[in-house]
């Protein structure tokens, strides 16, 4: 992972954001899981693109998030509400995906694909989730028929510092060791990937257009078992 520094944050053509947790009305970014106890850091992120988009603005912040099995497109309109309401001049793009970041991953192949070759790209997420991401976009894009340079990548703590206590420290430590997993499962081939245990979900997305959210091989399987 090529940790960016702030130098290499001027001119960036594109940063990414993946979606963090938004709360079950659909209004809020929540910092910790209500289910799961462990830190996510949504506000935090969301506030750290939006101090990012002032300070260094990038020509275009792809927001990427997954769709909602109820609510549609959700998740990128909250995000780029959240971002316009505190950057009116930001540029932001939204790219609707399957709920996992493997598939937040292959919808910014799949939708934006060429347009990132050559292009200053860097991803903007929680510390804990870079390592994950990146790992996720080096795999993938194997399976695609260009190459994109690996994205810079900025923790949201680096420029959205947050206050540390003894509970946001140890959700913070079981997110991390969860995280050392699933990267430890990816890289020996073990990951599981929730979303194709949901595919009925979203049906009429995928029926619509596979080639935003799936990925070449996901593809050709759906095309067989159709």
């Amino acid at each position: 992972m090529r940790n960016a520094s702030t130098e290499q944050y001027q001119e960036l053509d594109v940063l990414i954001v993946p979606s963090p947790i938004l709360s079950a009305e659909g209004d809020a970014f929540l910092d910790i899981d209500p289910v799961t106890g462990m830190f996510t850091g949504g506000h935090l992120r969301l506030c750290a693109v939006a101090e990012f988009s002032k300070r260094w603005q990038p020509r275009c912040i792809a927001v990427v998030g997954g769709l909602h099995a109820q609510h549609g497109t959700r998740m990128t309109d909250t995000m780029e509400q959240f971002i316009k309401q505190r950057n009116s001049d930001a540029h932001v793009q939204k790219i609707n995906s399957l709920p996992c970041t493997r598939h937040n991953v292959m919808a910014l192949l799949n939708q934006l694909g060429r347009q990132l070759e050559g292009k200053r790209v860097a991803v903007l997420t929680n510390d804990y989730h870079l390592r994950r991401f990146l790992e996720f976009w080096s795999q993938l894009q194997l399976e695609y028929d260009f190459r994109v340079a690996e994205p810079l990548g900025v923790a949201a703590e680096w420029i959205q510092p947050s206050v540390e206590t003894d509970f946001t420290w140890a959700a913070r430590e079981q997110r991390r060791k969860a995280e050392a997993r699933g990267v430890a499962d990816l890289r020996a081939g073990k990951y599981v990937d929730r979303c194709l245990g949901e595919l009925s979900s979203f049906r009429d997305h995928l029926a619509k257009s596979p080639e935003s959210y799936l990925s070449p091989a996901e593809q050709k399987r759906m095309v067989c078992a159709g």
